[in-house]
């Protein structure tokens, strides 16, 4: 019902649901209005929106807590580090779904990926030292560097080089959607770029061409540890502007 006196954006919808689970001035959370605006969001494809959603649920916040629910919410958020957190530990302890560490490894490898390097490389670790799962030998030429002693270089000005060679969405600039697109990627040993993914974007066209983009760039200076070269995770923001 709240949400139907409201017209706007995904953005909008999310917010909005933000302010409600946070409680507006000091209150307490209004996890139904969060609900529904989380719900119309994630309606409109926003990730983060469908996340929350999940947690509504694995929490038990808004209604009786139901994994199940929580877990095909989590799974429309696929791209949040958050999202694959929450799933790999409802595998690793078994909450609604038949315990499995292989399968919550999985999850927890790739929200590391995407971003979470605190709580799904602990409970990772937890799971290899107490000897649920074989710990997996990694070849050094495999492995990706966030902070290597020389980070690697684009050959040029790489936002006059971004700002050459983006193509604004039509759709997106007829309804004035523009924003910051956050596109993370791994810059090999060789220079070229690999694994291109959106972290956050205002709109999914958005994301599919920053993604486009980044894939679209010529071979970088590949970063060095002890003088030689390695690979190198790199989150790189793209901005559409409206003019």
């Amino acid at each position: 019902e709240y949400v139907e006196k409201m017209k706007g954006t995904a953005k909008i919808y999310y917010d909005e649901g933000l302010k409600f689970l946070a409680g507006e001035s000091g209150g307490e959370p209004d996890y139904n209005k969060a609900f529904a605006c989380f719900f119309r969001a994630a309606c409109m494809e926003d990730a983060h929106a469908a996340y929350q959603l999940g947690r509504l649920y694995d929490e038990g916040l808004w209604a009786t807590q139901d994994y199940t629910k929580a877990l095909n919410w989590y799974k429309k958020a696929k791209n949040i580090a958050d999202a694959n957190t929450c799933m790999g530990i409802m595998y690793a302890e078994g909450h609604g779904v038949e315990q499995n560490y292989k399968t919550a490894i999985s999850y927890f490898t790739t929200a590391t990926y995407l971003g979470d390097t605190i709580e799904a490389r602990k409970r990772m670790e937890e799971i290899y030292e107490k000897g649920f799962v074989p710990r997996p030998k990694i070849e050094e030429s495999d492995f990706v560097f966030d902070v290597p002693e020389t980070s690697a270089e684009f050959p040029g000005d790489i936002y006059a080089w971004l700002s050459k060679n983006i193509r604004y969405p039509a759709e997106c600039q007829e309804k004035g959607i523009q924003g910051r697109v956050s596109i993370q990627f791994v810059i090999n040993r060789d220079g070229s770029i690999v694994d291109v993914i959106a972290l956050r974007a205002p709109d999914p066209r958005l994301a599919k061409e920053g993604i486009r983009l980044v894939s679209s760039m010529p071979k970088w200076k590949p970063a060095t540890q002890r003088n030689k070269p390695v690979r190198m995770r790199y989150v790189l923001p793209v901005m559409f502007r409206l003019s």
